[in-house]
């Protein structure tokens, strides 16, 4: 697309500034109340999904919080290539739910947190090498994985 043909996104308030108080309260409840629900429903469905106990369950929990604000640093103030000065709560994703339950039911919590592990770097790896394999990942399958991960999702949760 040209730069002629993009639409002009209009920021109100840029990373370094700062809105009036009127402003910042409700839009920090709002920002507050939607990292808590992206949050916290994985690590709580895992949990339930692999029957956890409330040590494991909070532990579970206490770890993808740890990691969503190390995430949400690193992409505010960038360390190298890593990080786009973005003023977002990064989390975690219900994209790996069912195949995380299918790992603990299987292997353990030891095996899924190895196996998170593996899969950040290959995300990582993919990161690095978006430019060259974006071609394949076209608006339709990027609906049919969507649409999978909400099915996986529903699979798991009822099995569990």
């Amino acid at each position: 697309m040209s730069d002629a043909a993009r639409p002009r996104i209009h920021v109100v308030y840029d990373l370094d500034e700062r809105p009036p108080l009127g402003e910042a309260v409700p839009l920090a409840v709002q920002h507050l109340l939607a990292m808590f629900l992206g949050n916290v429903t994985p690590p709580l469905l895992i949990a339930g999904g692999l029957g956890l106990g409330a040590r494991e369950t909070a532990f579970v929990l206490q770890m993808a919080l740890l990691m969503a604000g190390v995430a949400t640093v690193v992409q505010a103030y960038p360390l190298g290539p890593v990080g786009g000065r973005i003023p977002i709560v990064m989390g975690t994703s219900i994209a790996f739910v069912g195949a995380v339950i299918g790992i603990g039911k299987e292997h353990g919590l030891a095996v899924v947190f190895g196996a998170c592990f593996a899969a950040a770097l290959v995300e990582v790896a993919i990161g690095f090498g978006i430019v060259r394999v974006r071609r394949l990942f076209p608006p339709l399958v990027n609906g049919v994985v969507v649409m999978l991960i909400g099915m996986g999702v529903w699979l798991a949760r009822r099995r569990a």
